[in-house]
């Protein structure tokens, strides 16, 4: 599964879940409220009779000699009842006794109704009704008489239930009402509130994924520079070891016949005397604290001097832009070489022979730039992503640390290194002096 899509949508998985539970309480308590207002209204129905019935049998003189199937007739024509479509008699076990008023067919009460009447507790249960068949509502209610109040019997009235299903579809079609709007207003709200919730939780997990990448990198570049540290030290102490072997090798060099390879094994060894003292004279710089300033023109100058050798040998012209005008100290000169020059050399041996490497310097309001371009083929995508840490190297002899080491050199220097674009037709890379120098101009 694509995590990244996954996550983008959770918030509406998460807004439409939410809103499916508010409308299923909503729902299930509309549903309840539904059937306690319907047994509401017919309980008013069954009350209405009920007090109806007592009227009659408290009509006769005191209540005592009152005769309760009369009672039960008279009630039966209230004009205040809604219309009695049938009324029959029962003892107080249930038991059937006798068909008071409307047809002899009169639907049976359900146990639980004349159970519920014989404990002295009035019972109504409305009937929807089925095809031909009106709605109707069914009253079971006890019936009293004598001077004690004695359960006589059970009375089942079937009454029209016509006004009170129209009571119910009113009920229902404003219960409907109350509930969208409930919901409508509950859900606008509670989208809100998820809306704004995810995109606060959204924006602290990109922080909290931003400061681990920074974490991460910053572990990296300590590493890195704990490597490159121990580097140091090495060249340190080989730098000193070669020195003197070295000068001892030139002079050997010089003595060998030109048919046996002098020229090479001589520029060879001059390369490698004019590095060894490059290397010496920048870690003198930095322990003796010896300050003094180049210009960016002198600095380009000897960048380009140290080039002259590979590139002609390369077939390479490099092209360097004139700077303007500005300093450097000597420190940033001395880390501006040494990045400059690794790369215009990996620039030389990506180009074509006969190609160009290009080298400007330019001053933006917040940086001094240093640029370096060459007509190579360009850098592999699965190169691009790790091309600043150790990876082995493809060329004959390299050791793949060239563009780590230069990182780290960055870093020491304050700037930041950074690849800015690379295709078919070359590759750019750039060197940011990150702080403001007030002597440098663009070039």
């Amino acid at each position: 599964m694509d995590l990244p899509r996954t996550s983008r949508w959770l918030p509406a998985f998460g807004i439409l879940f939410s809103l499916a539970v508010l409308g299923s309480a909503v729902a299930v308590t509309q549903g309840r409220l539904r059937l306690e207002l319907r047994d509401q209204l017919a309980g008013r129905e069954g009350r209405l009779l009920a007090a109806l019935l007592d009227r009659q049998l408290a009509a006769s003189g005191d209540g005592r000699t009152n005769d309760p199937l009369q009672a039960v007739i008279e009630t039966s024509i209230e004009p205040d009842l809604p219309g009695v479509l049938a009324v029959r008699l029962f003892d107080p076990e249930g038991r059937p006794l006798a068909q008071l008023l409307g047809s002899s067919d009169a639907v049976d009460p359900d146990p639980s109704l004349l159970h519920g009447a014989g404990a002295g507790i009035l019972q109504t249960r409305f009937h929807p009704g089925s095809g031909p068949q009106p709605p109707w509502l069914e009253v079971v209610t006890p019936l009293r008489s004598g001077p004690d109040g004695g359960l006589f019997g059970l009375v089942q009235y079937i009454l029209d239930g016509a006004d009170l299903s129209r009571e119910y579809r009113l009920l229902d079609e404003r219960l409907l009402g109350q509930s969208a709007r409930v919901f409508s207003v509950a859900g606008i709200v509670m989208t809100g509130l998820l809306a704004w919730a995810f995109r606060r939780l959204a924006r602290f997990n990109r922080m909290l994924a931003d400061r681990t990448a920074r974490l991460l990198q910053a572990n990296h570049e300590l590493t890195l520079a704990a490597k490159t540290s121990a580097v140091g030290a090495v060249t340190s102490h080989l730098v000193h070891g070669l020195k003197n072997p070295l000068a001892a090798l030139r002079q050997v060099v010089a003595l060998l016949p030109e048919e046996a390879g002098r020229a090479d094994a001589a520029n060879s060894t001059h390369r490698m005397q004019r590095l060894i003292d490059e290397v010496v004279r920048v870690l003198r710089d930095e322990q003796d604290g010896s300050t003094y300033e180049l210009s960016l023109a002198e600095t380009m100058a000897l960048l380009t001097t140290r080039l002259s050798t590979v590139s002609r040998e390369r077939r390479i012209q490099v092209q360097v832009q004139p700077p303007g005008s500005g300093t450097l100290s000597n420190r940033e000169a001395n880390l501006v070489l040494l990045i400059l020059e690794n790369l215009a050399t990996n620039a030389i041996q990506a180009s074509p022979p006969g190609g160009t490497v290009h080298l400007w310097v330019q001053r933006t309001s917040r940086a001094v730039e240093f640029w370096v371009r060459d007509e190579g083929s360009g850098i592999p995508e699965e190169v691009k992503a790790k091309l600043f840490t150790s990876i082995t190297s493809s060329k004959p002899g390299g050791s793949g640390l060239g563009l780590a080491i230069s990182r780290q050199l960055a870093l020491h220097l304050g700037a930041v290194l950074e690849l800015e674009s690379s295709n078919s037709t070359g590759t750019l890379f750039v060197l940011r002096l990150l702080r403001e120098f007030p002597h440098a101009n663009a070039g």
